[in-house]
Parts: C-alpha cells; sequence; structure tokens
C-alpha cells in the first residue's frame, strides 16, 4: 500500500503542475476572445468572461465521483500490488505448505477487483469529459445562435457576425480542453493527495513504547545492555562528554537502530534524563538525540538548503557547522558556495563533499545528544584529523557520540569505548564512567 502511493499516488499528484501551464493558457485565450466580443457586443463578451468561472465551478463540483472512484481505484491497486510482494516474498513457504491454489485464488481475486476499480474510474472519468465537452459544446452554441439573432435584428453587422463566429469557434477549443487539462487532472490530483496524507498526517506509531515523557536532563544511561554482539553494558555518558565507541559494523549498525528508539536493545534499557529513548516524544527527539546516519542522502537544491534543513537553523548555526565539518574548503572550489547546486541525491558533489555537508547539516541542527556514525570514512586523513578536533570543539557543552575506528576521532574524545567483536565485552579507556552493573 506505502509503495503504491509513494509511486504511483505521487506521480498522480505531480502531475497536477501541468494545471498551471495548459489551463493558464487556455484560461488567457478565453480572456481574450472575450476582450474581443466585448468590444463588438458587450452582451456576448460578458456572457464568455462569466462562462469561463462558471465552468470552473461546475467542473469542480462535477468531479466528486471521480475523486472517489480514483480514490478506489489507487486502493484496490495498492491491495493488489501488495498481495503480489506479498506471493512473491513468501513462494517458498507458500510452496512448502501446499498453499499455490488459495494463494492464487486469493492474488486473482485482488486484481479482479483492482480491474473493476480501474474500469470504474475510467468510465467516471470518460462521462466527466463527455458531459463537460456537451456543456461547453452547447454554451458556444448558444452564444453563436444569439449572435446570429443579434444579427438579425440588426444589432451586428454581418462582419461583425463573421468575427463572432470565427471567435466563438476559436474558443470553443480551450474551453473544451478545460474538462480535460483542469477538471479530470485536478480531481485525479485530489483523490491522491487524500491518499498521500494518510501517511503524512498518519500519527508515529510504536506499539511497544511507554507513554511519552519529557527527559529532565540529558545524561544517557546504558543500563544492562545487549545489543549487536556488545553484552552487558553499564555505562554512563554525562551531559558534554565527547564518547568514541570502537565496534564492528553489525555492532554500530544495531547500536543507531535502539539510540534512534526504532527498535528495542536485546536485553536492558537506554534512557535519557531517565526515559527510555523509544519513549522519548517526536516533537522533542531531534533536539533531545538526533541519530545521523553513515550515508545520509542530501535532497536536491543547495548546500545552505540542505545543511539549513529545518526552519529553526539560522545563518549562524549554518556557519558554524560549515566550518565544523570543515566544509569550508570544499566551498571555496565550488563556483557558487554555499548557493551550489547538490543536484539529485547530491550527485553533483563527491562522495567526501556529500559526507561532509550531511555531517554540517546533523551539527547545523544542534541537538543536545549527537550520535555519529562513521562520519570521517570518505575524507582524507589530514581533513580528518581537522573534522574530528572541530567536532570536539563545536560540540563542547553537549554530549556527542561517535562510532568509528577513526584514530583521529578516537584521540579527539575523552571517553572512548572499545567493543571486542568476539566475546562482545566493552572496556573503556576513562574508567570514571563505569556504573555499577545493575541487578
Amino acid at each position: 500500500m506505502l509503495l503504491s502511493i509513494a509511486t504511483s499516488d505521487a506521480r498522480q499528484l505531480a502531475m497536477s503542475v501541468a494545471i498551471v501551464v495548459y489551463p493558464l493558457g487556455e484560461f488567457a485565450a478565453v480572456v481574450f476572445s472575450a476582450i474581443i466580443l466585448l468590444f463588438i457586443s458587450w452582451p456576448l463578451g460578458l456572457a464568455i468572461l462569466v462562462a469561463a468561472p462558471l465552468m470552473l465551478w461546475v467542473m469542480d463540483r462535477a468531479g466528486s465521483p471521480l475523486r472517489k472512484r480514483s480514490m478506489q481505484e489507487q486502493q484496490v491497486a495498492g491491495e493488489a500490488a501488495g498481495t503480489a510482494a506479498d506471493l512473491v516474498g513468501g513462494f517458498r513457504i507458500v510452496k512448502g505448505l501446499g498453499a499455490e491454489h488459495e494463494a492464487g485464488r486469493r492474488y486473482l481475486a485482488a486484481s479482479e477487483r483492482a480491474l473493476q476499480g480501474t474500469l470504474k474510474a475510467n468510465v467516471a472519468r470518460a462521462g466527466y469529459l463527455g458531459s463537460m465537452e456537451i456543456v461547453s459544446g452547447l454554451f458556444i452554441a448558444g452564444v453563436a445562435i444569439a449572435a446570429g439573432l443579434m444579427a438579425v435584428g440588426g444589432e451586428l453587422t454581418i462582419g461583425q457576425l463573421i468575427t463572432v463566429v470565427a471567435v466563438t469557434q476559436f474558443v470553443m477549443g480551450p474551453l473544451q480542453a478545460f474538462a480535460a487539462n483542469f477538471g479530470a487532472i485536478w480531481a485525479q490530483a485530489l483523490a491522491s493527495a487524500e491518499r498521500v496524507l494518510t501517511v503524512l498526517q498518519a500519527p508515529y506509531s510504536n506499539e511497544d513504547a511507554a507513554d511519552p515523557h519529557a527527559p529532565h536532563g540529558f545524561e544517557l544511561r546504558f543500563d544492562g545492555v545487549a545489543c549487536g554482539t556488545a553484552t552487558d553494558i553499564d555505562r554512563l555518558v554525562p551531559e558534554g562528554d565527547f564518547v568514541a565507541v570502537d565496534a564492528d559494523a553489525a555492532t554500530t549498525s544495531a547500536f543507531a537502530d535502539v539510540l534512534a528508539g526504532l527498535v528495542k536493545p536485546n536485553v536492558g534499557t537506554i534512557t535519557v534524563g531517565g526515559v527510555d529513548v523509544r519513549s522519548l516524544p517526536h516533537e522533542v527527539r531531534t533536539r533531545t538525540l538526533l541519530v545521523a546516519p553513515h550515508e545520509s542522502d542530501l535532497f536536491e537544491g543547495t548546500i545552505e538548503e540542505n545543511i539549513a534543513a529545518t526552519a529553526d537553523v539560522t545563518d549562524e548555526a549554518v556557519t558554524r557547522a560549515v566550518f565544523a565539518a570543515a566544509c569550508d574548503d570544499v566551498l571555496a572550489t565550488l563556483p557558487d558556495g554555499l548557493a551550489t547546486d547538490v543536484g539529485e541525491a547530491g550527485r553533483l558533489l563527491s562522495g567526501g563533499q556529500r559526507q561532509r555537508v550531511s555531517l554540517a547539516r546533523a551539527l547545523a541542527a544542534d541537538p543536545d545528544i549527537l550520535v555519529l556514525l562513521d562520519p570521517t570514512t570518505a575524507v582524507d586523513s589530514v581533513t580528518e584529523a581537522t573534522v574530528a578536533g572541530r567536532i570536539a570543539a563545536s560540540r563542547a557543552g553537549k554530549t556527542t557520540i561517535v562510532f568509528t575506528s577513526s584514530p583521529a576521532l578516537l584521540a579527539a574524545a575523552s571517553t572512548v569505548w572499545r567493543i571486542d567483536a568476539a566475546t562482545g565485552e566493552m572496556s573503556s579507556d576513562i574508567d570514571s564512567t563505569l556504573m555499577e552493573p545493575s541487578r
């Protein structure tokens, strides 16, 4: 279902941009034609001017059934796609259970529903377009007949009548095109927009999490945690500490998911200010505990727009983050500095440049606890040493945890934890952070 919304509905919604292009030109043609008719006969020109907005209103009202049909079509198509994905993904299990016939029957039923939904939507669309063309055609015919009667009554000359007929023939095309280029596209885009909004406005779900509570302070505590290859971790990270964690890739990934509140640790709890990380309210999570992934995607736009990804990031914060992530030398080599376009997914930048821009974005957010995952793997050793020193300086007074094996970052940290991939045991370069194991 989500795949259907992310592809079909998102594409349909994007197509609504055509409303700004074609109907705008058609509306301009109608207005221009109305102005010509105003000079010839103001009643005819006024009729054209009134007809355009009136038809827009009628199209919107008449498009309601089409919107409903479009929503139903997308719904059943999404169900069919989901059934197909489940069938392919679990084919071996289905085969082992001997349930091929039942699985095929269910997919056939879902496909039939999708087919019927598509047919009904197309019938509604055809009926909508046909009725709109009939309405516009009747209106133009009415204008032409009125002009003919006015000519018979001597209110219009033969030349003016010929001009009116020519203008009405011309304006018939734009008026009828409204139905195809505005009404139908708008109706289907609204239906898709409603489905997209069901995802965007859906509340965050965490079935296993307790009631959300705001943390009291930003002390990070690991209480008997087993995660990845690590076992029985009892550690306290005081506010403002800079901790480097040297662990294998699997353990790093597991800890990242736990700290982000996506999953529970195998054993134990991790709390921030006495609150389980999974219970942090969503509205304060990014300000309290932010986990910056190793490979952060950049969105299309400028470097500055990518760094200042949230509205509360100031220009001063961007400047500090650019320096801390050693992006200043990157900007010096780019044609437009911060205004340089990064392209789709940052493809106009090199891997090292993308990594530093992503790091700058995380630093600009300035959360109370920042978790970084191997933030310097795509830069040279000199730049890595520069970044390590600047991160430590820029994050002074706030907690930073970096999962890395980089000697420069390990040297810059105030505390280093090392997790043995074979035994799962943790050692610390500073034993003052050890807690008594909970019993």
